[in-house]
């Protein structure tokens, strides 16, 4: 009996050992990698005054809801896989932390994609529509409703039913859960938006690839005339001054058309890296969502150690948000680098300085903003 005993204690102490190990391997990295991402992105965002604009305003949101994803999720879910909480209450408490950061999350990836839609489709309306006042109210909102929502329904779900918590010694809301509609109108809620999004983006490029089409299919008309020797008089006067308001008309018209372009573009780079960033969220949690609400992750044959390696495919998505969205604007990443290495980025902000101040020369202070944007 005794031998027995030590034998399934011996067991209990391996897979925990493993559990242990691989938790570390496959967690440490992605919370490492997430959470200095996400910080990175805040810190500069706070130092630099001439970052705080709209459209990062809420890309520094987005960075906030995923550090509380990577950061603070998903240590606690580590802890619950490695089964370090053994009361109901925990449960309950660390249950709810889920559904809040993904509430967050996906809330925030909407905001983010009706605020290019609207900058991209109907861009005399986006200044009025966002403020910086209204991104701080939004990012309020989202993190009210986040978390009031997650818990309230979690302390429906969860309180009074330690029972079946203590039979399956699994805090999932399957387990516990007193009605599976319950637990599908609290994950399909906050995925509807996902459809919509996807919609948006499609009418998005759409737009974009017809804009830049029927931008570059304008050429400006050139005067091909030969030049001819021209007498002295007020009528030739005044030919001569219509020829070069024509010829400034052109520039002007050409220089307008260009920056258009540009700033299309520049607006499509920026949206595509956020329909990336929904791309990766979409792949890694709709199939998650999927298995906890047809019961796959209820069999008995689930082991831990596929639960460790399943929730880090589902929490890895706050980990790569900041490198796309966040280090792919040239503006956070340049002063990210400065922060990182001032030393070596010496020469390239004199660099940049004497660029800007030659491109000042040659075009106006507005022309010069928008080359330094990204």
């Amino acid at each position: 009996m005794n031998s027995t005993k030590v034998t399934v204690l011996n067991g209990i102490e391996e897979v925990t050992h493993r559990l242990l190990l691989s938790t570390l391997f496959t967690a440490g990295p992605v919370i490492f990698l997430g959470s200095f991402g996400n910080i990175c992105v805040i810190v500069v965002f706070i130092r630099k005054k001439g970052l705080r604009t709209t459209s990062i305003s809420l890309t520094v949101a987005l960075m906030f809801f995923s550090l509380n994803l990577i950061g603070c999720a998903y240590p606690v879910q580590c802890l619950l896989d490695l089964f370090f909480f053994t009361s109901q209450p925990w449960c309950y408490m660390i249950g709810s932390i889920l559904p809040t950061a993904s509430v967050q999350v996906t809330v925030c990836l909407f905001v983010l994609t009706v605020e290019r839609y609207i900058a991209i489709v109907h861009p005399f309306m986006a200044g009025n529509l966002f403020t910086t006042k209204r991104v701080t109210l939004i990012a309020a909102f989202i993190a009210l409703y986040s978390y009031s929502f997650s818990y309230g329904i979690g302390a429906l779900v969860w309180i009074g039913k330690g029972e079946l918590w203590r039979q399956t010694r699994r805090c999932n809301w399957l387990f516990v859960t007193p009605s599976k509609n319950l637990i599908l109108a609290t994950m399909l809620h906050w995925m509807i938006l996902i459809p919509i999004m996807v919609i948006l983006f499609a009418h998005l490029f759409i737009t974009v690839r017809r804009h830049i089409r029927s931008i570059s299919s304008v050429q400006p008309a050139t005067s091909q005339a030969p030049s001819q020797p021209v007498l002295s008089s007020p009528t030739n006067s005044r030919n001569e001054n219509t020829r070069s308001n024509n010829h400034s008309a052109l520039r002007i018209s050409e220089t307008l058309r260009r920056r258009t372009n540009r700033r299309m573009l520049r607006e499509a780079k920026s949206a595509l890296r956020l329909f990336f960033v929904l791309v990766i969220y979409i792949c890694n949690w709709v199939p998650f969502t999927i298995f906890v609400v047809t019961g796959v992750l209820s069999e008995e044959n689930v082991s831990p150690m596929q639960y460790v390696l399943l929730h880090t495919s589902v929490y890895s998505a706050g980990a790569i948000a900041p490198y796309i969205y966040g280090f792919g604007n040239r503006r956070i990443f340049r002063e990210i680098k400065v922060m990182i290495l001032p030393r070596s980025c010496t020469t390239l902000a004199d660099d940049s300085g004497n660029t800007v101040h030659f491109i000042s020369t040659r075009t106006t202070r507005q022309d010069t903003r928008e080359i330094d944007e990204d």
